[in-house]
């Protein structure tokens, strides 16, 4: 169970030990769990259809497992068509840290209780529960497109997303990425908009890039695509 006792490295180890094993176990039973839905209420084929499921593990900690199709995919075909999120979240001395580990298991992703405490109030959410806040943010994906800045001699990285700005640093040798603070788009520094602009025309030009037949990989064409399809300045 995590615990505000445990250092960096305990709490990383312990969520890396059981993403893997939902990974491996729980995931099969929800994403089924999630298809029999869509069918048995006839969602859309084209609806990107948003669904979490809560869960406590052995070890007593609260995991988050979100669930959409792709926004990429033009129609849900099955559980092939689902986009995954694993997030665990635990109550530090600082108030709700939540944890998720990318698909290449190669770091673990934080955020802090600051982070989703201006995400509530920026986007003017006013939700009282925390963990109704954590809900909020995970439920529209990762998708965004970065860049890895220096400042005080430190690597951060700034972000723009489906709905907004978001800042963090990377820490532990480059094992860890915590993000700390949320701005909306219409608080942003014209600087930051010019970022942006350019960073979704480079993601742009990529995926025309991955679509040209002697390079063609479908499962990294269809993540760009789900990245290029959610966000804003793509349209």
């Amino acid at each position: 169970m995590l615990v505000p006792a445990m250092n960096h490295q305990e709490i990383a180890a312990q969520i890396k030990r059981e993403y893997h094993k939902i990974f491996a176990t729980t995931l099969l039973r929800v994403g089924a769990e999630y298809d029999r839905e869509r069918r048995k209420l006839k969602v859309s084929k084209e609806a990107i259809y948003p669904k979490e499921y809560e869960i406590k593990t052995a070890g007593k900690n609260n995991w988050i497992i979100f669930l959409h199709k792709g926004p990429g995919e033009k129609k849900y075909t099955g559980t092939q068509s689902l986009c995954v999120l694993c997030v665990v979240y635990y109550y530090s001395d600082k108030g709700l840290m939540a944890y998720y580990v990318p698909e290449d298991d190669a770091l673990l992703t934080g955020f802090t209780a600051h982070f989703f405490k201006r995400y509530n109030e920026r986007l003017r959410l006013n939700l009282p529960n925390p963990v109704e806040i954590v809900k909020a943010f995970f439920r529209k994906g990762m998708y965004c497109t970065l860049k890895i800045v220096e400042r005080n001699n430190r690597p951060h990285i700034i972000a723009f997303g489906v709905d907004g700005i978001r800042f963090a640093e990377i820490m532990y040798d480059f094992t860890y990425v915590e993000w700390r603070t949320f701005v909306p788009r219409e608080l942003a520094f014209r600087k930051q908009v010019e970022l942006e602009r350019e960073l979704t025309e480079e993601l742009m030009r990529e995926m025309r890039e991955s679509e040209k037949e002697e390079t063609y990989n479908p499962l990294l064409v269809t993540k760009l695509k789900n990245r290029v399809v959610s966000l804003p300045m793509a349209s």
